[in-house]
């Protein structure tokens, strides 16, 4: 008995398989079993063998293998370099191999078997003469989840492959038999693109059949063969830059061959392989039919159709779109269960060669049945199933041929092809068809399952440690307002130990500013330790009166809060407290429980979501503020109270919390998964009757948006802007929009003024009914927290914040499908020097959740960077450089129109797509987050936190650390900047000159308190923008040594007349100047 596996581990899995089957088999017989194994087995290196005389005696000892007991007698096991080792190899010439023959004569079963585990080549049959025993069915090899793909090369030259849908044949140990691999994709089989069920690329069924005929020529050197009891578990769709690895297995089980069709993401190692085609093969063929008749046929069926009346009927009645590659049908005689079909190559196809059938003309055959019901309008959409049997007589000449199809019941054919004479080729019977919903074939998101992403909210009760003071301690600053919680939460945090001060309303940033100066000192206490920041909720009446100015008004209050705080040297934690504005699924605890949080039944805060988009810009900028978002329920205040005391105590580093029913939540960034997907049942089909309003719509990205729906079949596409047409590039893409058959209308309109939106949605239904929107507008104005305005966040957030409010408002009397918004993956990740636009963004992702809350369509698709279009691709230089070395990828206009498409039949209220290198992302240091610990991704190695340098510094000299700290800083300007590490910073020398923008400034001056423990001004690079300068700086605050001139240098004290002039200027055209030399700070105004 001999086994053998790749290694020890997987050969002692199949003892035990084989342990187990002859347990249960027992009366198995001795010699069918060892000559199955011997002859029926490619060896592998690791093997086993064991010279017995019963099962039973079999059974003892497998179970002794398995189970890694001492070794017993007449067990022999080895380990060889490779299979291909041979008796001449190991002992040498014609002696060797009399050996071998003695040993086979005289039946020296030790010995072949001890040689055999040596690696040496026995031919067992030489045991058993002319009477063969008969080979059984035995357990396959333990796959252990591994695929053993061919070691081909993924890219073989065309002049190569075996067969055109079949690039080589492969080997493999796990099964008796041949696998014939290929790579599918539009590029490599691009007849396919001429294939489409529901708007997507299906590999027909037909093609898995002209694939299985191929391969039996290959493999047993005959054309004719038949096919037996064949089905179609599941369709192949491919999407647009998909690669999937398709492998055909035969096999050879007990008997009968089979064979399957299975496919896999190409180098997707944990990619489940999927079923496409099953069935029986036998070789060679018994009958002879006689040739059919034609013209007796055509007399019988005497309905004709042309080809392209065929079509035509046809893609009317389903939602399956043929192109060039299967319209083979050139006239069709149709009588009343039959139907003949002449079938013509047709011209776009150069060749045909090594097709045995070509995919397309065995699909002609099966398009014919679908000829009887042409004129029932609109049926069922309907797919292969299952053939009884498919004979193939031979391969014939393509160029002319007959298709013949009679209805033998419901759903089912007998199909026949015939050569000009009538004479047959092939012939199925039994062929049925399924139908299938639009579900079926798009829930495979493909591009969603590779960059899509979510945010989760997963319970996480804080761990309290033991011995741990209850208590809170420390300075506690409250800012809220009348009638709101605050009162209630100073008391509590004076019960609890600490000093609370609650201030409500304040207005002015010198205000604030001396409020922070004026902290109540108490014994042991010095400064702030905490500061909270408490969002209005109630009802706002007088000026403030609508959810835009509750968002901008919050903002705004925030924004005069850091401000504040940047001139105070703090090391208090920020706390924003919302109520009710995160999306967080809560189910009932028993199924008759009822939901008692308001936030799910009432819809979301969409103002207060603003202030969370803020929070993430605030937490990017100052970093030692620890800014941390905490999202109520807002049901109950002394159960809400409870749980903010909760997260005080709790020093955690989540900075996004929810409490929901006393529950603490916490947000993480995962992965896109289908399961997780509310799939609609129904698929959105574009209407040619409907209008579909697209705002920002002659921005670039719009112009993609446009591009996809018109493709789609959109009717009607309203192209809505703040400018109108621009010129003749904006005309020539109104005309590509119209030759793709919409009709294209372009309005000037401003969406943040409700009167406009009103008689921009009037002018849509006129069209036709308004059955989409895509809102894609924005602006720019970046810049960093300490330079911004409430005017500057208020232009921002005109079109995405009062914009998105208005249309939501506004077209709650249309019956839309979809309503989508073009948010930002910095409303997730943080972006630096945006915070008004992140704040705007996080604005539009609440209200598509309040939407869904309240039965609306509503989807926000959060957006990496595009590649040529958007505001992304607008951005400064600087800041795309930036998000190249965090290993963020730009989004191709290909994909984000594939995603949209997507996301069409989603029924989730947000999705983000981001293309990124997450071992270089996760690197950053700025990345040391909770929120990513679900990106599973074991293989990153985080960037090491640097030496302490200020553990150096101290250890040194004062004379010493001033070279040293200006070595360091040397160093780190280099990295940050990305010079060559041999380039030199004079030490005079404008930061300015070196490219050094908003982002970099922002991203040295991270790493600089990452490094040496102190919190510094967002304007450090300003203030102090030589190598110089910085180290003078930083040695007066950590050590208090100023050298004759510490006050802030101006980078242009070599050139007095441009000194002057700067001192003329007054504080808005000197932050204009400044931003002027700092790109990523340019005021952008610019259509998305």
């Amino acid at each position: 008995i001999v086994l053998s596996a790749t290694n020890e581990e997987r050969l002692r899995a199949y003892s035990q398989k084989l342990l187990s089957y002859l347990e249960a088999n027992p009366d198995v017989s001795l010699i069918e079993l060892a000559y199955t194994l011997q002859v029926g087995r490619e060896a592998m290196a690791c093997r086993l063998a064991s010279v017995v005389s019963s099962i039973e005696e079999l059974v003892e000892r497998l179970r002794q293998y398995a189970q890694k007991q001492n070794a017993t007698e007449r067990i022999y096991s080895g380990q060889t370099m490779t299979t291909d080792f041979n008796s001449e190899t190991l002992i040498g010439g014609k002696a060797g191999a009399a050996f071998i023959q003695v040993a086979l004569d005289e039946r020296d079963l030790d010995r072949l078997a001890h040689l055999w585990v040596s690696g040496v080549q026995i031919d067992w049959s030489l045991l058993y003469g002319q009477q063969k025993p008969r080979r059984i069915s035995l357990p396959t090899y333990p796959f252990a989840r591994e695929r053993y793909w061919g070691d081909g090369p993924p890219h073989q030259p065309k002049s190569e492959i075996l067969r055109p849908l079949i690039e080589r044949m492969v080997a493999s140990p796990l099964i008796e038999g041949s696998i014939f691999e290929t790579e599918y994709s539009l590029e490599t089989v691009p007849f396919l693109a001429d294939h489409h069920v529901f708007g997507q690329v299906v590999v027909p069924g037909m093609s898995h059949i002209s694939m299985v005929l191929s391969a039996i020529e290959l493999a047993f050197d005959e054309s004719p063969c038949r096919l037996e009891d064949i089905v179609f578990p599941q369709a192949l769709v491919l999407a647009e830059h998909e690669i999937r690895t398709v492998q055909l297995l035969i096999r050879l089980e007990a008997g009968t061959t089979t064979f399957q069709v299975i496919s896999t993401e190409k180098n997707a190692h944990n990619d489940e392989p999927v079923t496409h085609a099953l069935g029986q093969i036998i070789i060679g063929q018994s009958d002879n039919p006689a040739p059919l008749v034609i013209q007796t046929v055509q007399k019988r069926c005497t309905k004709l159709l042309t080809h392209e009346a065929f079509y035509d009927a046809f893609h009317k009645m389903v939602e399956i779109r043929y192109g060039p590659c299967f319209r083979w049908i050139d006239a069709v005689w149709i009588g009343p269960d039959e139907t003949l079909g002449r079938l013509r190559l047709p011209t776009v196809i150069d060749s045909v060669t090594g097709y045995q059938l070509y995919p397309g003309l065995i699909d002609a055959c099966t398009q014919l049945t679908a000829a009887a019901t042409l004129n029932e309008g609109v049926i069922d959409t309907v797919i292969p199933f299952s053939i009884e049997t498919f004979r193939f007589y031979g391969s014939v000449d393509h160029h002319l041929l007959w298709g013949y199809v009679k209805q033998v019941g419901e759903k089912k054919w007998d199909i026949q092809l015939l050569d000009p004479m009538g004479q047959l080729v092939a012939a199925m019977t039994g062929f049925t068809l399924r139908s299938v919903p639009p579900a079926a074939i798009r829930s495979r998101q493909w591009y969603l399952k590779r960059l899509g992403y979510t945010i989760e909210w997963q319970d996480q009760p804080v761990q309290n440690k033991s011995g741990e003071s209850s208590g809170i301690m420390g300075n506690w600053l409250i800012i809220g307002h009348p009638d709101g919680m605050g009162e209630v939460l100073a008391t509590q945090l004076q019960d609890l130990g600490a000093q609370a001060v609650l201030v409500t309303n304040p207005d002015q940033t010198d205000d604030l500013q001396k409020l922070l100066q004026a902290a109540p000192y108490t014994d042991g206490w010095n400064g702030w330790d905490g500061i909270v920041l408490l969002a209005e909720t109630e009802p706002m009446t007088g000026a403030v009166s609508t959810v835009p100015d509750m968002a901008e008004k919050l903002c705004s209050e925030a924004l005069r809060l850091v401000q504040a705080l940047e001139k105070v040297d703090t090391a208090a934690r920020l706390w924003l407290v919302t109520e009710g504005c995160q999306n967080v699924e809560v189910p009932p605890q028993q199924p008759q429980d009822p939901v008692i949080d308001s936030s799910q039944t009432t819809g979301l805060a969409a103002a207060q979501g603003a202030l969370w988009g803020l929070g993430l810009t605030i937490g990017t900028e100052y970093p030692q503020l620890h800014c941390t978002c905490v999202d109520l329920a807002g049901v109950d205040v002394k159960s809400d109270i409870q749980a903010l005391l909760t997260e005080f105590r709790s020093n955690t580093t989540d900075v996004q919390v929810a409490y929901r029913q006393g529950i603490r939540y916490v947000a993480r960034l995962a992965r896109w998964h289908e399961s997780r997907a509310k799939e609609s049942s129904r698929a959105i089909e574009l209407q040619q009757s409907g209008s579909y309003l697209i705002t920002g719509g002659l921005g670039a990205l719009g112009r993609q948006v446009a591009q996809q729906l018109a493709a789609a079949g959109a009717g009607h596409l309203i192209l809505a802007g703040r400018g109108g047409l621009k010129g003749e590039n904006d005309r020539a893409q109104i005309r590509l929009l119209k030759e793709a058959g919409a009709k294209v209308h372009v309005i000037q309109a401003d969406v943040s003024q409700p009167e406009e939106v009103a008689r921009l949605l009037q002018t849509c239904e006129a069209q036709g009914p308004l059955r989409g929107i895509i809102h894609a507008a924005g602006i720019l104005d970046d810049g960093v927290l300490s330079r911004q305005t409430p005017e500057r966040f208020a232009k921002v957030m005109a079109p995405k914040v009062r914009g998105t409010w208005h249309l939501h408002n506004l077209s709650q009397a249309y019956p839309l499908d979809f309503f989508i918004c073009f948010s930002s993956m910095a409303a997730w990740l943080g972006s630096a020097g945006q915070g008004n636009y992140v704040a705007a963004n996080a604005f539009m992702d609440t209200l598509m959740s309040h939407r869904h809350r309240l039965g609306l369509p509503g989807l926000s698709i959060n957006w990496g960077p595009w590649a040529e279009a958007g505001m992304a691709a607008e951005s400064s230089q600087g800041r795309r450089d930036w998000w190249h070395e965090r290993g963020l990828n730009p989004i191709t206009p290909e994909q984000g129109r594939s995603v949209l498409r997507e996301c069409l039949n989603q029924e989730a209220a947000q999705v983000g797509i981001l293309s990124v290198d997450w071992s270089i992302f996760l690197k950053n240091p700025q990345t040391e987050s909770s929120f990513y610990e679900k990106i599973d991704l074991p293989a990153v190695q985080r960037r090491a936190r640097p030496a302490e340098i200020y553990e150096q510094l101290k250890a040194i000299s004062a004379n010493e650390r001033y070279a040293v700290l200006n070595a360091y800083l040397h160093g780190r300007l280099v990295e940050v900047i990305g010079l060559r590490s041999d380039q030199m910073i004079g030490s005079q020398q404008p930061l300015f000159d070196l490219g050094i923008d908003s982002m970099l400034a922002l991203e040295l001056k991270k790493r600089l308190e990452t490094d040496l423990g102190y919190s510094l001004p967002s304007t450090v690079i300003f203030d102090y923008p030589t190598l110089d300068a910085l180290t003078e700086f930083l040695m007066s605050k950590m050590f208090g040594e100023v050298s004759e001139d510490m006050s802030p240098k101006t980078g242009d004290e070599l050139d007095p007349a441009r000194l002057a002039e700067i001192n003329q200027l007054s504080d808005d055209e000197l932050t204009a100047v400044i931003d002027a030399e700092f790109n990523a700070l340019l005021s952008q105004d610019k259509e998305g």
